[in-house]
């Protein structure tokens, strides 16, 4: 029995960080399907490029990770675009250094979980700035985050419809409706 608990242990831990590495991979690829369908995208580039921040709280290669995964999305051509748009990828380990940013991301990737209060501050800057927020993380578009993902008997986007109004940030209609919504 004490062997059966020690290798459960040992288990446990490897099948959470799996889940967890899942949940981000898909949530990279919903994450580009959002920033495809703001309505407004192409009016973000600055010198040719989509700025976006992939925000990583405290494992930066957690953050190098999520980064190089996004540049690998998309077919052909379009890897590492978004609307025929080059990406700039910048990683950030702070979520308060958003703000102070000279040249304001387009979206912003959330790599890890952020604490509560961490959250609630950024889902403001995101807002003020007119930033897409995005979280593969449970509970964090309930928490303010624009976008995320939600499973059940399959996974699909869950966009917070209030944060999104609040940011003036427009979503195409065709991705609404495959979208679970939060608000409104």
């Amino acid at each position: 029995m004490l062997c059966v608990l020690f290798i459960s242990s040992l288990y446990s831990p490897v099948q959470a960080d799996d889940a967890a590495d899942r949940r981000i991979r898909t949530g990279l690829k919903l994450f580009r399907a959002l920033m495809a369908a703001d309505q407004n995208i192409t009016q973000k580039k600055i010198e040719g490029k989509l700025p976006v921040v992939i925000l990583y709280a405290s494992d930066l290669e957690e953050g190098i990770s999520a980064a190089t995964a996004f540049l690998k999305l998309g077919k052909g051509d379009a890897k590492g675009k978004i609307r025929g748009i080059p990406l700039d990828i910048k990683l950030q380990g702070e979520y308060s250094r958003i703000e102070a940013m000279a040249t304001k991301p387009a979206a912003v990737f959330l790599a890890e979980p952020l604490p509560g209060e961490a959250m609630d501050e950024l889902v403001k800057v995101c807002i003020k700035y007119r930033i897409l927020l995005f979280s593969p993380f449970q509970g964090d578009v309930d928490r303010g985050a624009m976008g995320g993902l939600v499973i059940e008997t399959r996974v699909r986007p869950y966009v917070n419809l209030d944060t999104l109004t609040a940011a003036g940030i427009q979503i195409k209609s065709f991705f609404l409706k495959v979208a679970k919504t939060h608000g409104k």
